[in-house]
């Protein structure tokens, strides 16, 4: 065992006076072990029930609040942890740690509040103080006469639920006992002719088990004169019954009475309703008038305003009419005037676009002559690489005769003149290939020329394409302008 941490909720126990708690936990240990288990305070209650390890365990108390030197047999062991739960009640939280005493690990066991059975988890014994259980008597009140047979009513409790005994005594004398008992009230019935007339004392005990608390009346027994207050009590009941039965019938007429008031009562107030209601409507109709007047007057009032705006404006505005009309024959002139000019850039684009025709027609015939060069350089290349690949052939022929003249040397040392015949066709065909070599770099200087001059007619075609592209762009820019400009005369 190194450490093992618990933790319990304080907060049914705030405000109650604790005079001692206990930490239970029911422990046990493995055949033949022994060890001494203390108990400390651990001052944090943030650490996890399934994230605390080694490493990260909260630190304990210096202090060993309480131990048990030998744990032997299997069962609950109780750890004084007053101190400790004392000083944690105002954070309703209290954390705990069982810890070895005796300087060694060794293994112990405990149930958690995971064990399925309540008799073996652990637990905190709260101990406060014993509060005194009460009694009293009910029934009869003390002072009271009484006789025959009288019902004595009892009512006890005790604040700690504890079981209470009681006794009951009549001047003295046990008459009746109730033990170990939880009931809140009880009873006896007490035959009052077994005693003399005069005054008699009723006094009940009753006791937690470590304070007892008690009730004592007084009653006065008179069983003499019983008979005859009997006949006296029923001649009472009858007149008062008698009497009774004449109320009733005054009651029911003044009833009567009553409903027909209410009947009648309630036939005026819906009366008065109704009237108050008419006069309100008749007060909401003089409002809404009185509001339409107001508002009439002020459409009134508004009008006249807007028709005196309304001259003014229109006093304004055949000024401006005037004005507009003297514009409007400046702006005429000028558009006569732009039409004009419009006129004549419209002959310019004419000529414009007739020059940009014959560039077209020039581009077209250079655009025909470039096709015609691409197609001859297409057919030299085509030429060279026919070449090429001849003279591919014959740098193998040469290697392959090359090879012939090389091993014929070796094996065949005695035919010269054969040598000197493949010698000169070897010659032979060195100038052949010497002549190609030559044609071929005079075919491939023809095509960079044919390139060259290729390169030069783009050229021309792009300038001619932008000087085109320049001509048109300044004649619409030129046609746009007037338009914006007649249109901002004509806007004014």
């Amino acid at each position: 065992m190194r450490i093992s941490y618990l933790r319990f909720d304080l907060s049914k126990v705030t405000g109650v006076t604790i005079q001692k708690a206990y930490l239970a936990v029911n422990l046990w240990m493995n055949m033949g072990a022994t060890g001494s288990i203390g108990v400390r305070h651990v001052p944090s209650d943030t650490w996890g029930e399934y994230t605390t390890t080694w490493n990260n365990a909260p630190p304990v108390s210096q202090t060993v609040y309480d131990k048990n030197n030998t744990v032997a047999p299997e069962g609950y062991y109780f750890f004084d942890v007053t101190s400790p739960v004392l000083a944690s009640i105002y954070k309703k939280t209290v954390s705990l740690a069982l810890t070895p005493e005796d300087g060694r690990e060794f293994s112990v066991n405990f149930d958690s509040r995971e064990m399925t059975s309540l008799g073996r988890r652990p637990y905190l014994a709260i101990v406060t103080p014993n509060k005194a259980p009460t009694v009293q008597i009910t029934y009869p009140q003390s002072n009271a006469v009484v006789g025959d047979v009288v019902t004595i009513r009892m009512s006890m409790a005790d604040e700690d639920n504890d079981k209470l005994d009681l006794d009951l005594e009549i001047d003295g004398k046990l008459v009746g006992t109730l033990r170990q008992t939880t009931s809140t009230s009880t009873t006896y019935n007490w035959d009052t002719s077994t005693v003399p007339d005069g005054t008699h004392t009723i006094k009940t005990t009753v006791s937690d088990g470590k304070t007892t608390a008690q009730h004592q009346i007084s009653v006065i027994v008179n069983n003499q004169n019983l008979a005859q207050q009997i006949e006296s009590l029923r001649t009472q009941l009858t007149r008062t019954q008698s009497e009774l039965e004449t109320v009733r019938t005054e009651r029911d007429a003044l009833q009567s009475q009553v409903s027909t008031l209410q009947t009648q009562k309630t036939s005026l107030e819906t009366q008065v309703r109704n009237l108050q209601g008419q006069v309100t409507n008749l007060q909401n109709e003089k409002t809404d008038l009185q509001g339409q007047v107001t508002r009439l007057n002020t459409q009134i009032t508004n009008l006249q305003n807007e028709k005196t705006d309304l001259d003014a404006k229109l006093t304004a505005a055949n000024a401006k009419i005037v004005q507009k009309d003297n514009e409007i024959v400046a702006l005429e002139g000028n558009v006569y005037r732009l039409t004009n000019e419009l006129e004549t850039m419209r002959q310019d684009k004419a000529t414009l676009e007739a020059k940009v025709a014959n560039l077209n027609g020039e581009i077209n015939g250079l655009e025909k002559t470039i096709t015609e060069k691409n197609i001859k350089i297409q057919n030299l290349e085509a030429n060279a690489t026919a070449l090429q690949e001849q003279i591919d052939g014959l740098e193998t022929e040469k290697a392959a005769l090359q090879r012939t003249v090389l091993n014929m040397t070796q094996t065949i040392a005695g035919q010269t003149s054969k040598i000197d015949q493949l010698q000169n066709l070897n010659s032979q065909q060195n100038a052949t290939i010497q002549d190609r070599d030559e044609r071929i770099e005079s075919q491939a200087e023809e095509i960079k020329t044919l390139t060259t001059e290729k390169t030069a007619l783009e050229d021309r075609i792009k300038k001619l394409q932008w000087t085109n592209t320049l001509a048109i762009a300044g004649t619409a820019l030129g046609i746009v302008g007037a338009i914006i400009a007649a249109a901002a005369y004509i806007k004014k």
